[in-house]
């Protein structure tokens, strides 16, 4: 029977994965000892990885997965220069020098990003076409027009606020209040600059080992032993980079983190007219207005919208998450109500109480995790800065150091209070109120 919300050739891989598989096999053989073992292969680890054999240490890069499998091949790709917890919302609870701070981190995270795609010459799709966050009412829109006015007096954000008369030059959307339209961020193929960030590492020098889960961390006189699934490794130092797929070997950085998954799809391919009349900027757009965001952008390259959302929901099939999308791309765009995913997949999340990165060194290794939701600019930018934190470079300083990491209320990651939050934010989003973040 054919399907009304998936494809006859649905795929739950990425659709990233088309332009950029992922390697198979183990690719090099398990070193016995390295200067610096790195656990986790996303953007962190690989920028950490590259910047430490730069400086000419011996670093293995440790990867329980296929490298690049987890959430910096499966993202939207969108390269921003922002915050989770939102400017406002920051300055408010911590004042006005410290949400500057921060969100000056957060551009310092954006500029380094950028300019390692381009330096390195990475095939990757990058477009610096900016963002569009659209508002479906006038208090939406007043939140979010004081929120952009503030950073504008002490940031580099740029954009401006769009009514409704005004969005047809930059969305199509129904009953749409208005849009704030920021127009120096950029968008990116997540797998392909994954692909492109790993060939840099590599390079340098430093090895990558997939199929290899730490499984233990062994603190010895002189250094540490990381049990693996392919053996043992010493290493002088340990840097970990596993964000929200961290597991056990370092359970009391588990237990900080948040770990929710998010979803994707690709819609089955569509008539290039449609998707220029409907997104006719050619943008990237978040709903950060709504509690229950959904995300969407063009297809580099291909004829097909890439839409996310549904963050949290946990144990439902494929169908029932391309039957969710389906609705909620309807809501967003009513003439595609009908429209079939031939991709949909999953990510995983890790986000903190604080709503911030951490990163520093505690209980022997050295750590990089809690991106928020913005892992690219952010993990490329802090694993960069752990390394040179680890080299004893001064200028591996960030905003982000130093700070409490709070406990989460998660059981190991598991966020057993998803359902509730979910609930909770679906009724506000029914109210019409505006989104303060997580």
């Amino acid at each position: 029977m054919r399907s009304s919300v998936i494809t006859e050739d649905f795929s739950t891989d990425p659709w990233w994965w088309e332009a950029a598989p992922r390697e198979s096999g183990m690719d090099e053989a398990l070193p016995e000892s390295v200067d610096v073992a790195v656990v986790g292969s996303g953007y962190t680890g690989l920028s950490a990885a590259r910047t430490l054999a730069n400086a000419g240490r011996n670093v293995v890069v440790l990867e329980a997965h296929a490298l690049g499998e987890g959430a910096s091949s499966r993202s939207a790709g969108f390269v921003g220069r922002g915050l989770l917890g939102g400017f406002s919302q920051i300055a408010e609870k911590q004042g006005l020098d410290q949400a500057v701070s921060l969100y000056r981190g957060a551009e310092d995270a954006y500029d380094f990003t950028i300019d390692l795609m381009e330096s390195q010459e990475m095939s990757c799709h990058l477009v610096k076409r900016g963002r569009v966050l659209p508002v479906w009412n006038q208090e939406q829109y007043d939140a979010t027009e004081a929120d952009f006015e503030l950073q504008q007096r002490h940031l580099s954000v740029e954009g401006q606020m769009i009514s409704a008369d005004q969005m047809a030059q930059e969305l199509k959307v129904t009953d749409a209040f208005g849009a704030l339209v920021v127009t120096n961020t950029a968008s990116v193929h997540p797998a392909l600059y994954h692909t492109g960030l790993l060939a840099t590492a590599r390079k340098a020098g430093a090895k990558t080992c997939a199929h290899a889960r730490v499984d233990a961390i062994r603190h010895e006189r002189g250094g540490k032993t990381l049990q693996t699934t392919r053996g043992e490794v010493r290493a002088k130092e340990v840097v970990i980079a596993t964000n929200a797929y961290t597991g056990a070997e370092t359970a009391w950085i588990r237990r900080r983190l948040i770990r929710t998954p998010g979803w994707m799809g690709a819609t089955e391919p569509l008539l290039p007219s449609l998707l220029t009349k409907f997104m006719p900027s050619q943008r990237t757009y978040v709903e950060y207005s709504r509690n229950m965001m959904n995300f969407w952008r063009p297809a580099p390259d291909d004829h097909r919208l890439l839409f996310g959302g549904q963050t949290g929901l946990l144990h439902k099939t494929n169908e029932d998450i391309a039957r969710r999308l389906q609705i909620d791309l309807k809501r967003v765009f009513p003439e595609l109500a009908a429209t079939r995913f031939s991709h949909i997949w999953r990510g995983w999340f890790a986000f903190t109480m604080d709503r911030l990165p951490h990163l520093g060194y505690k209980n022997g290794v050295y750590f990089a995790v809690g991106c928020n939701g913005s892992g690219l600019p952010m993990g490329t930018y802090i694993g960069h800065k752990t390394a040179l934190k680890l080299l004893g470079d001064k200028d591996g300083v960030t905003p982000f150091d130093d700070r409490p990491f709070p406990h989460s209320p998660s059981v190991f990651g598991y966020p057993w209070f998803w359902p509730a939050l979910t609930a909770w934010g679906r009724w506000q989003d029914s109210r019409g109120k505006p989104s303060k973040g997580f």
